[in-house]
């Protein structure tokens, strides 16, 4: 009936594809035939491409900008600055007074900058294209009059001469309104300061303001453009492919400043330290529109006298971050040879997980599941652009917007065989990092910051490198979801780009250890149970763990025979995981109960750092009523202890070797936790179940034979630390052992097919599959705290960034009935 529906070309593609698959079990030509690989768009799509060409854009990224600002990312910039302008005193270091800020969409760069503004004078001017959707709007005087530049040559002295008649103007024009505004109201500085803010920056009481000002700076512009060009004398510029020999740019560049910028700009300077001002900052926002003029603008302010504090900051998300943040081989336009001078790196050090970091002042949090599976409990992790825009945009349309800005607004939505795509939505869930070496895997980056939502989280010294991460975001992971699952064959298509696009074209570093391919099969199985429409409402919901084992091997036979102590001890256990998160420290042996807590109330499984002894990842279980209006309770949470091997022969001992490391553990009454072993290289079957799966129920339970065990262990550890006191490290371990044999329950797995994994025949990928035995882990040594945000749970350490989202959720018991040392 199908094929019925076919014109004779696809007809005739439609027949060869189903012969194949018969004749040669080769169905690769039937999967990809354009009525199978292109299914209709869902109409969510037709709305967000609707959404895009009208004032919903402007609307909903109005609110973002004039909610209120959350964190001291404005105060740190600030201080950024104010270090580079201390740093090398009476010795000029910096090329010039000028800085990039960098990051992906919707991190905050224009709202950082305009609450900047409260602080110190600036200058905004924003270059969006004219009638291009956005907030702020273009400065339409402004952007036609950069317009009007030629760009086709960095060298140009007549580009070099307008652009500096108009920051002469820009800075005549505001000296002109601040002595205006000062006279008329008879301000001081400060009340100076927020009136200029409220006009320039805000929404103003008075129409067209900011429009009217930046006229009256274009008409100054023009004027002294036509007095300068006889005054520069420019002739004609040199092209870059053809310098003259001897040739000093820098000349003309100084000439230019001195004659039409530099008492400009020292006139407003000495106007605002009268006012106690010590800085100001005129900022371009989507300054990629500049071009090359950002390059001629660099080498024009580089002439400013130290004496000046003027910044010029230049903010743009859709432009390479080599762009911002050149090698220095490729900078000879800007300064010579000899010299010592450098441009000051990027920041990017911009608001992540702030709405949830500024909880931690309120007291100890008490809250409903309800609570927890909301869109606008999930918002307050991540980029401040969810929370900003939840008010304004429903939640299916926030989802939606999460899947749109991961294919970078792409017409035709989801490319599974786009490696920019794949990259973007799969690093969202499964923690993908790219090889950083070679040229097309620093393009793919590269594109996946400006394009697809990923952040940026360093440099390399001089800039030759730069580093890249997809933090946890519980709303783009939803995004990804919706994503990944739209058409019954993206998954499919997804993973063999991951496969042989990225891993084997050496554009994803590669590992020994199988965590990745272990990472896709839990998720993959968490997520099947949720394929309909709309399933990021369902992703919201715990899932049954009985029914994520279910989904993996695609039977409940894993229990046989101990079906009834099993029932017992997970019957009302539940995962809540949309994505997984990475760590590069070691799991405390005791974390406190905050630890689970905050990864299940930010739906992430944990992904352990390469050298952490006993387990590979922990996935939170909570063991107790789920439904809306129960209290979340931490004490009711355990976990799933997982190891992962890839080694053709068999480790008998790895499965008896996970430890609860990770989970807190109640004195009296510890909750039974699951050891789940993955041997993915290896097909044997074990040899007590004649299966490649083999579940062992924990021994029975005494009461106070644990709190028993966790005295002994206690004295033990205490005596050993006395000289002679006979107790041996072995005598220690013993115990702890039997500590950790106390309610463990596990589950082994060998093989890394079909006949074991059930979900690979369920989803269709068991070829796919097979290519993606292999992890990624590096990342850049960061200690900056503003970056730290962006790297939760990168580093388990005590008072860090990487911790500080996490919050108190209370529980009813006294701390000393749980066994717990760790550092949150």
């Amino acid at each position: 009936m199908f094929a019925k529906t076919l014109k004779d070309d696809k007809l005739k593609k439609w027949k060869e594809g189903v012969f194949m698959g018969i004749e040669e079990r080769n169905w690769e030509n039937l999967a990809t035939h354009p009525s199978l690989r292109n299914p209709a768009p869902r109409p969510r799509l037709d709305y967000w491409t609707d959404y895009l060409n009208d004032s919903h854009v402007e609307r909903h990224t109005k609110a973002y900008h004039t909610n209120p600002f959350v964190g001291v990312h404005a105060h740190k910039f600030l201080e950024y600055l104010r270090k580079a302008e201390t740093r090398g005193k009476g010795r000029k270091l910096l090329y010039a007074k000028s800085v990039s800020v960098v990051q992906s969409s919707g991190t905050g760069k224009s709202r950082l900058l305009m609450e900047v503004g409260k602080q110190i004078f600036t200058l905004p001017i924003c270059l969006r294209g004219e009638g291009e959707p956005g907030y702020p709007p273009p400065d339409l005087p402004v952007v036609r009059y950069f317009a009007a530049i030629p760009k086709d040559n960095d060298l140009s002295i007549s580009a070099e001469a307008k652009i500096a008649c108009f920051l002469s103007a820009a800075h005549s024009v505001m000296l002109f309104y601040l002595r205006s505004l000062q006279a008329l109201h008879n301000f001081d500085g400060q009340q100076l300061l927020a009136h200029w803010h409220g006009l320039i920056e805000s929404e103003s009481d008075i129409p067209n303001y900011r429009s009217e000002f930046f006229e009256e700076v274009v008409r100054l512009a023009n004027n002294l453009k036509e007095r300068a060009t006889v005054a520069i004398n420019p002739g004609t510029s040199p092209k870059r492919q053809s310098i003259p020999p001897g040739y000093i740019s820098a000349k003309p560049s100084r000439r230019c400043y001195d004659d039409i910028v530099g008492d400009s700009t020292k006139n407003l300077m000495d106007f605002l330290s009268s006012l106690g001002q010590d800085m100001a900052v005129m900022y371009f926002d989507e300054a990629q529109n500049l071009d090359v003029l950002f390059w001629v603008i660099l080498r024009l302010v580089h002439n400013q006298p130290l004496s000046a504090n003027m910044w010029y900051t230049f903010m743009g998300t859709k432009s390479h971050i080599t762009y911002y943040s050149p090698r220095p081989a490729n900078m000879l336009s800007l300064r010579l040879r000899n010299e010592v001078e450098e441009l000051l790196l990027p920041y990017i050090a911009l608001g992540f997980d702030q709405q949830v970091i500024a909880k931690k002042k309120a007291p100890a949090e008490v809250v409903s599941m309800a609570d927890l599976r909301t869109i606008e409990h999930l918002c307050q992790y991540g980029r401040p652009m969810w929370s900003a825009l939840l008010p304004e945009v429903e939640e299916g349309e926030l989802v939606a917007l999460a899947a749109l800005k991961l294919t970078c607004a792409n017409p035709s939505g989801f490319d599974p065989r786009n490696k920019d795509h794949v990259f973007a939505v799969l690093s969202q869930r499964l923690c993908l990092d790219a090889v950083l070496t070679g040229s097309e895997a620093v393009e793919l980056a590269d594109r996946s910051i400006t394009h697809h939502m990923r952040l940026l989280t360093g440099f390399s010294t001089r800039s030759e490198h730069f580093y890249t991460h997809s933090p946890s975001e519980p709303v783009l992971a939803l995004g990804s979801a919706e994503l990944l699952y739209e058409s019954h064959y993206n998954l499919g298509f997804a993973l063999k780009t991951l496969a042989s696009d990225l891993c084997s074209g050496g554009l994803v570093e590669k590992g020994t250890w199988g965590e990745l391919a272990a990472r896709t099969l839990l998720l993959i199985a968490r997520d099947v149970s949720h394929l309909a429409q709309a399933r990021w409402k369902y992703l919201l919901q715990p899932l049954p763990l009985f029914d994520l084992l279910k989904n993996l091997f695609g039977h409940n036979n894993w229990m046989f025979p101990y079906e009834v102590e099993f029932s017992k001890a997970f019957g009302n256990a539940h995962v809540n995981f949309t994505h997984w998160m990475v760590t590069r420290d070691p799991m405390p042996e005791c974390p406190n109960m905050h630890f689970l807590a905050n990864l299940w109330a930010r739906g992430a499984a944990l992904q352990c750092c390469p050298n952490q002894v006993s387990i590979d990842f922990v996935i939170p279980l909570y063991i107790g009523s789920v439904t809306g209006t129960d209290r979340f309770d931490p004490l009711c949470l355990s976990a799933i202890a997982g190891q992962v091997k890839f080694k053709e022969a068999a480790d008998k001992q790895a499965g008896f070797a996970i430890r609860p490391i990770g989970i807190p553990r109640d004195r009296h009454e510890p909750l039974p936790y699951l050891a789940l072993l993955l041997e993915l290289g290896n097909d044997s079957n074990y040899r007590e179940s004649k299966s490649k799966i083999l579940s062992t129920p924990s021994e029975p339970v005494t009461e106070a034979l644990y709190s028993t065990l966790v005295d002994r262990w206690e004295a033990a550890t205490a005596l050993a630390k006395v000289a002679e006191s006979g107790i041996s490290q072995g005598e220690i371990n013993n115990i702890r052992w039997e500590m950790d044999r106390y309610n463990r329950y596990s589950v082994f797995i060998r093989g890394a097919s079909a006949e074991t994994y059930g979900i690979l025949k369920t989803m269709g990928i068991e070829k796919e599959f097979a290519t993606l035995l292999q992890m990624t882990t590096p990342l850049p040594d960061s200690e900056d705290r503003e970056i730290q945000h962006m790297l939760p749970l990168n580093r388990l350490v005590s008072e860090s960034g990487y911790t500080e989202w996490m919050l108190d959720y209370g529980w009813e018991k006294d701390d000393q009935d749980v066994v717990m040392r760790g550092p949150y």
